[in-house]
Formats: C-alpha cells, sequence, structure tokens
C-alpha cells in the first residue's frame, strides 16, 4: 500500500510539472498563422528561463523569456530589436492546479510603462478546434494599460497542452491547429 501511494505520489508530481507544457521544441501552430516555439532554455541567477518564440505570417517575430517555477512568469519580451523587461516579472498562470472562480492580479512596468493585469477563472467550457474537442479552463484576461485603455482577452487553456484559443469580446476567434512535441 505504501508503494502504491508513493508512485501515485510521483505521478501526481510529473504531472504537475507538465501541466503548463514547456518542453524544448514543442511547437504550437494557430489559425492566425502564427507559429510558438520553445526554442531553448538556460540558467539566469538560478532561475530556469525558457525561451517562446512566436513567428507570424509576413515574416514577424518575438521572443519571450519565461520562467515556470512557481507558475509562469514572462520575464522580458525581444521585438524590434528592443529587450523589453517586466518589474516585476508578469504571473501568466498561477501554481496549478487551476480551479474555478480562481483570481490573480498584478501591477508591473513594462519600459517604465505601468500596467495593471487581473485574471479570472470562468469555468470549464467544452471548446472544438481544428486540433479536436477538449474541456478547457475559460480565463478572462484584462490589461489595463497607463492611459487607461484596456485589453481583454479570453484564453481557452488545456492542462498539458496550454492555450488552445484565445477570443476578444468583439468576437475575434484564433484556434490551435497543431501542436508538436520533441
Amino acid at each position: 500500500m505504501k508503494r502504491l501511494f508513493v508512485l501515485l505520489l510521483l505521478f501526481g508530481l510529473a504531472r504537475a510539472a507538465d501541466y503548463y507544457p514547456h518542453a524544448v521544441g514543442m511547437t504550437w501552430r494557430y489559425t492566425s498563422g502564427e507559429v510558438q516555439t520553445i526554442t531553448g532554455k538556460r540558467t539566469l541567477g538560478g532561475v530556469e528561463v525558457f525561451e517562446l518564440e512566436h513567428r507570424y505570417p509576413g515574416g514577424g517575430r518575438m521572443v519571450e523569456a519565461m520562467s515556470y517555477t512557481n507558475g509562469v512568469r514572462l520575464l522580458a519580451v525581444r521585438t524590434g530589436g528592443r529587450l523589453l523587461v517586466y518589474d516585476p516579472p508578469l504571473l501568466l498562470f498561477p501554481p496549478p492546479p487551476l480551479k474555478k472562480g480562481q483570481t490573480w492580479a498584478q501591477e508591473t512596468r513594462l519600459n517604465g510603462q505601468r500596467l495593471n493585469v487581473r485574471y479570472r477563472v470562468l469555468g470549464v467550457e467544452g471548446v472544438r478546434v481544428p486540433l479536436g474537442a477538449f474541456n478547457a479552463f475559460k480565463i478572462r484576461s484584462l490589461m489595463v494599460g497607463p492611459s487607461g485603455s484596456e485589453n481583454e482577452v479570453i484564453l481557452y487553456f488545456v492542462p498539458g497542452l496550454g492555450v488552445v484559443r484565445y477570443a476578444t469580446p468583439e468576437g475575434g476567434v484564433i484556434d490551435l491547429e497543431a501542436v508538436s512535441r520533441p
């Protein structure tokens, strides 16, 4: 019985580590034409930092530096030859597991500009995307910029897979078409 408990505990820990997938080489392709790939990792100040590259149709490119320790944190963005650092790092997702009604919020600075970001897990909802049908956590993300401008996005997140849909209140939708693992 004790051996079974240890095996279940180890299995649970392994699953928690994969809740927010981040293996180097993992790639997501979306209906917008955007391709996201975890291109590498390094250790900075004792923290593992992963590079998530976004490639857009027409040749645009952006790289995010992310940490998957104690949730998912966005540390910096490199785009257009500029490095923009979040101070403090932005908490994108809290430590697992997600729960209906869960909220988290944060104020950060990006390139000296103050941003307020709030998240709320609205529940679990069935969603069909080109990759398949999933029960996904529906998460409302609201970012308020320095001028008071608001940017709202609804994320549909599937543990172990990632974001399968991005939606806007105006009806815009970007769905996950394919995923490949290393």
